[in-house]
């Protein structure tokens, strides 16, 4: 298959979804909170990614969920997926009569849910690579806010777990970094800013939601 850039998958996968809804898309797992996963096909190349479609109501939760994979684009393709694009269908798609899906997210797929390989975790090892991920996430100063073994996936050939749905996700403020200070203030300054590091990843919402993280884990 000759390789595309992400823009031109983009415009491709704008075109052909303007044409036809029926072929090369189509529902592939159970619908969540806010949209309905679907598997589509760029035709004329056989690129085949996830896109995560919703309904009005919730548009700007899935455009919410575009800013932060921006935020957490360093990390995408290795922790969370690579997020490949939003677009408005020209026409929208009545799912089972019940919903009708008018925006779509396009990310790479990255396997299944954890749950599905429960016979074959080692769950300590599981436990160790979700813990990974979470702190990429947190490095970026995002708090995921819902994650549950739902949100977690996992490469049946690779054996690589990633972190997905971040529609209810939180970006934090980056730490505001001032003029130049004597050496003193600055070690004193560094060292401040180490303790209350230490504090926040110990006893506020980083902590909290490995702990949860752990919990959700351990439940499998």
């Amino acid at each position: 298959m000759d390789r595309i850039s992400k823009d031109n998958f983009h415009e491709m996968m704008r075109v052909q979804l303007s044409r036809t809804l029926d072929t090369n898309f189509e529902p592939c797992g159970r619908p969540g909170s806010r949209g309905v996963p679907f598997k589509a096909t760029l035709a004329s190349h056989g690129y085949t990614v996830i896109a995560k479609c919703t309904p009005a109501d919730f548009v700007s939760d899935l455009k919410h969920e575009a800013d932060v994979y921006k935020r957490l684009h360093p990390i995408q393709g290795r922790y969370v997926p690579a997020c490949l694009g939003s677009l408005d269908l020209l026409q929208p798609y009545y799912f089972e009569g019940i919903a009708k899906l008018v925006h779509v997210m396009f990310l790479e797929y990255v396997g299944t849910p954890i749950y599905r390989h429960c016979a074959v975790l080692d769950q300590q090892h599981v436990l160790w690579q979700v813990e990974q991920c979470m702190e990429a996430i947190h490095q970026l100063n995002v708090l995921h806010q819902d994650i549950m073994p739902r949100n977690i996936l996992r490469n049946g050939e690779s054996g690589e777990v990633t972190v997905i749905d971040f529609e209810r996700a939180k970006i934090l403020p980056a730490r505001v970094v001032l003029g130049p200070l004597s050496m003193n203030r600055k070690r004193k300054q560094m060292n401040d800013v180490g303790n209350r590091r230490r504090i926040d990843r110990s006893g506020k919402p980083f902590a909290r939601e490995m702990a949860k993280l752990r919990e959700g884990i351990i439940c499998l």
